[in-house]
């Protein structure tokens, strides 16, 4: 029989007693029902099986971009290109956006960056 463990899911504690062998994946989609998380390649090169602290992906392979980008941008608020291609090229993108969402995660990093600032110049102020 497999041990119970107490685990954390999108803000809610759960109760679950999987088997050695079993992956998170699987937990998440079988035991506790969230399918947001995807089964695709089985090897994790796609990204659609990406899982992050305090967050599941929802999509096919936008999220697992998504994810790695909120990850790079964690740890490297300013990344530079090379970064970013870095950091997104485990996942696989079949319909030719890589240019928009590398574009994207730049933006979201001059914005963040910009509004950072701002708030910081009122409160010195």
């Amino acid at each position: 029989m497999a041990e119970t463990i107490q685990i954390q899911v999108n803000g809610a504690q759960r109760e679950v007693a999987p088997a050695p062998e079993r992956s998170l994946l699987h937990v998440l989609r079988e035991d506790l029902n969230l399918t947001g998380t995807r089964f695709d390649c089985g090897e994790a090169s796609c990204g659609a099986c990406t899982i992050l602290e305090d967050a599941l992906q929802c999509g096919y392979c936008t999220s697992g971009m998504i994810l790695a980008s909120v990850a790079l941008l964690k740890k490297n608020p300013r990344p530079d290109e090379a970064a970013i291609v870095g950091a997104l090229q485990g996942n696989v993108c079949r319909c030719g956006t890589c240019r928009r969402i590398l574009r994207a995660v730049q933006r979201a990093s001059q914005e963040a960056w910009f509004t950072f600032h701002r708030v910081w110049e009122r409160r010195v102020r």
